[in-house]
């Protein structure tokens, strides 16, 4: 599927709050070809409003609330997806949809 939103001229890329590390290894783990980008202070998950505070049920740390964006070269947010559930999200497939009809 990444290769249709290559061909569509749409870069892939995940953000998290998690330690670089931690993302390191999830990225061999899961054999991504994407960039994870890390968030370290949540400034960027902040300023999209999408900090959860005390939201890590494992230890109460602020973690990232489940969301996927199309941000154009502009950095204008085309269409967005916000979940209070992290297994509840669109396909690939309604993704690229999303990003085509947006397209100028």
């Amino acid at each position: 599927m990444q290769d249709q939103f290559e061909s569509a001229g749409i870069a892939v890329a995940a953000l998290a709050v998690d330690d670089p590390v931690q993302l390191q290894k999830t990225q061999r783990a899961l054999d991504l070809t994407y960039p994870l980008l890390n968030d370290p202070n949540a400034a960027f998950v902040t300023a999209l409003g999408l900090l959860h505070k005390g939201g890590n049920p494992m230890n109460g740390s602020d973690i990232g609330r489940p969301a996927r964006l199309l941000i154009n070269r502009d950095g204008r947010i085309l269409w967005s997806d916000v979940s209070e559930n992290y297994r509840v999200r669109p396909t690939p497939q309604a993704i690229l949809e999303q990003a085509q009809a947006a397209a100028p």
